[in-house]
C-alpha cells in the first residue's frame, strides 16, 4: 500500500472517532451506555407532637412546648397511674419507622434539662404502631405509642417528656413537652398492707390494745404512710372513750389533775415512751395537736421503704403508737372513741 492509501485511511478513522464523541444520533446508533449518579442526603425526622392520656380515656392532650397550658393528671393513692404517651413523627425521606425514645423527667430530678441522664424512666419503641402517607409523601407520617406507670409518690407539680425519634441513617430530632402532676395528699392510718395485693389496706378501727386502771398505759402500734406526692402535717383530736360494763366514761382530762404537767390523758407517739416527746390530744373543740413535729414526707420508693431523702429515720412510713391513762374506778369492758385527723399538705416545691 503506498503512502497516499496510509494517510486517505487514516483520515477516515479519525473522522470516524470525531463522529462517535461529537455527534449524539452517532453515539445513539452504535448502542454506547453511560451511568449517572447523585446521592440523596438524609433528612432528620421531625417529632410534630407529643401526647399523653390515661390509658382508659379516649381524650388525648398534647403537651405544651412551655409551662403555660401544660396538661394536668392526677394520681392514684398508694397506687400506679397507667398514662398512654403517643407521638406523631414526619420524616421527609420517609425513613420516620427507625424507632422512638422517651425519656420522662419528673421534679424529682429537675427540668433545666430531661435525657438520658436525668430521665426517672426511658421507654423505647422500635417501631411504628402506624406508618402513612401524608402532604402528598407516601410513607412519610408515623404514629408511635407507649404506656408510662405513674407512681403515686412522684413530686408533684411540672414535669416532662423528650420525645426522640431517628430514622435509619441514625438522624435524631427530639421535641419536648410539659405535664404536670397535680397534688395529692392521703394519710394511710391504720396501714394495714399493699392495696395491689391486699384490697381494703387502710382499716378504720386504730386498738389501743390491753389497758389497766390506775396507771399510764402504752400499745396499740399502727402503721402510717404516705399515699401521695407531697409532704403534709397531721394535727388530732378525739373524742372521750365511753362503754364499760355497767356503762361508764373515760374522759380526756388536764394531766394536772394526776399530779402532772398540763397536758392531756391521752397522747400518740411515735415510740412506746411517752416522756421522749408524744403528742398530747385534746378533746373536740379545743386545740388540735399537731403530731409528729417534723413534716409526713413523700415515699422515696413503691413500697416505701425508705423516704423522699432515701435516710433512715423513715418520715414517710412509721409506726404510732398511743398512751392513755385511766382512772381508778372506771368498769371492765370494751371502749370505744372517735378520732378526728386533720392533714394539711406542703405546698408543691416546698
Amino acid at each position: 500500500m503506498n503512502k497516499v492509501a496510509i494517510v486517505f485511511l487514516i483520515v477516515i478513522l479519525l473522522a470516524i472517532c470525531i463522529s462517535i464523541l461529537i455527534v449524539p444520533e452517532v453515539r445513539r446508533a452504535i448502542g454506547l451506555a453511560l451511568t449517572g449518579t447523585l446521592e440523596v442526603g438524609g433528612v432528620a425526622p421531625q417529632v410534630r407532637a407529643l401526647y399523653m392520656e390515661y390509658t382508659d380515656s379516649v381524650y388525648s392532650r398534647q403537651l405544651t412546648s412551655t409551662i403555660t397550658g401544660a396538661p394536668s393528671f392526677d394520681g392514684e393513692e398508694d397506687k400506679n397511674k397507667t398514662l398512654r404517651l403517643n407521638a406523631t413523627v414526619y420524616d421527609q425521606n420517609g425513613d420516620c419507622q427507625n424507632g422512638f425514645t422517651w425519656y420522662v423527667c419528673t421534679n424529682d430530678t429537675g427540668l433545666s434539662t430531661c435525657n438520658s441522664v436525668t430521665a426517672i424512666y426511658t421507654i423505647t419503641v422500635a417501631s411504628p404502631i402506624k406508618q402513612y402517607a401524608c402532604e402528598g409523601c407516601p410513607n412519610c407520617c408515623c404514629n408511635y405509642t407507649s404506656t408510662y406507670n405513674l407512681e403515686y409518690y412522684r413530686f408533684c407539680g411540672v414535669s416532662r417528656v423528650n420525645g426522640t425519634a431517628r430514622d435509619i441513617s441514625l438522624l435524631t430530632n427530639s421535641t419536648l413537652g410539659f405535664w404536670k402532676f397535680n397534688e395529692r395528699y392521703s394519710m394511710l392510718y391504720p396501714y394495714v398492707g399493699d392495696p395491689n395485693t391486699n384490697p381494703g389496706a387502710v382499716g378504720d378501727v386504730i386498738s389501743l390494745g390491753g389497758v389497766n386502771v390506775g396507771q399510764w398505759n402504752w400499745g396499740g402500734q399502727n402503721t402510717t404512710k404516705n399515699g401521695a406526692n407531697t409532704k403534709f402535717n397531721m394535727y388530732w383530736n378525739a373524742s372521750n372513750f365511753t362503754g364499760g360494763n355497767p356503762p361508764d366514761v373515760i374522759p380526756i382530762i388536764n394531766t394536772t389533775m394526776i399530779g402532772e404537767p398540763t397536758n392531756s390523758t391521752y397522747a400518740v407517739d411515735d415510740d412506746t415512751i411517752r416522756a421522749s416527746g408524744a403528742g398530747y390530744i385534746h378533746p373536740v373543740n379545743t386545740t388540735k395537736t399537731l403530731y409528729p413535729s417534723y413534716q409526713i414526707k413523700r415515699c422515696g420508693k413503691f413500697d416505701c421503704g425508705v423516704d423522699e431523702d432515701q435516710a433512715a429515720p423513715n418520715y414517710a412510713k412509721f409506726s404510732l403508737w398511743w398512751h392513755l391513762y385511766i382512772e381508778s374506778g372506771k368498769s371492765s369492758g370494751l371502749y370505744n372513741n372517735s378520732i378526728w385527723v386533720t392533714y394539711v399538705p406542703v405546698v408543691c416545691g416546698a
